[in-house]
C-alpha cells in the first residue's frame, strides 16, 4: 500500500512466501494460486470420459450449498472441524491483532488484505494447510453427469 492506495506490483515478492513451514507455504501457496485440489478448480478441466462440469455444480463437498473454492473453505464452510479450526485461527489472530476485530464483513477481502501481514502470514499458511487436509479427506461431491449436458467443443 502506498499512500493509501493498493498498489498492484507483478514483479514483486509475495510475503506468503516467507512462510516458515514448508506444508503452510505450499498450501497458502495453492490458496493463492488457484493450485488447490477444491472443486472450483478441479472441475473447471475437461479430461478422458469426464467433462467440465458447470461452474454454478461445483459445489462444497460438506455444506453442499456453495461453491468449494478457497475462501468458502477457509472461511465461510459451517462444517464442524473447519468451524473448529477457524476458531482457532481467530482466537490467535485477534489476540495478536484485536485491530482487525469486525472489520471485515467480505472474506475474500479479508483474506487479500491478511496476505501482505507479515505478522500474521503463518498462521495464515498453517490456517490454509488444516483447512485443505480436512477438504482432501473427503472425496469431492460431483453431481451426476446425466443432469447436466457437456458445453459443445
Amino acid at each position: 500500500m502506498e499512500d493509501g492506495k493498493w498498489v498492484h506490483r507483478v514483479l514483486a515478492f509475495r510475503m506468503y512466501l516467507r512462510v516458515r513451514n514448508n506444508k503452510h507455504r505450499v498450501a497458502l501457496t495453492h490458496a493463492v494460486l488457484s493450485g488447490h485440489a477444491l472443486a472450483m478448480e478441479q472441475m473447471r478441466w475437461s479430461e478422458r470420459y469426464k467433462p467440465q462440469v458447470p461452474k454454478k455444480w461445483r459445489l462444497c463437498r460438506f455444506c453442499k450449498d456453495h461453491l468449494e473454492d478457497a475462501i468458502h473453505a477457509m472461511f465461510v464452510c459451517k462444517q464442524s472441524l473447519l468451524v473448529e479450526i477457524r476458531n482457532a485461527f481467530f482466537e490467535k489472530l485477534f489476540k495478536t491483532h484485536p485491530e482487525l476485530h469486525g472489520v471485515y464483513s467480505d472474506p475474500g477481502l479479508f483474506f487479500k488484505d491478511l496476505l501482505v501481514k507479515e505478522k500474521v502470514i503463518g498462521l495464515l499458511g498453517k490456517l490454509a494447510y488444516d483447512v485443505f487436509e480436512v477438504f482432501y479427506s473427503e472425496p469431492m461431491l460431483v453431481i451426476s453427469p446425466a443432469l447436466y449436458i457437456p458445453p459443445n467443443p
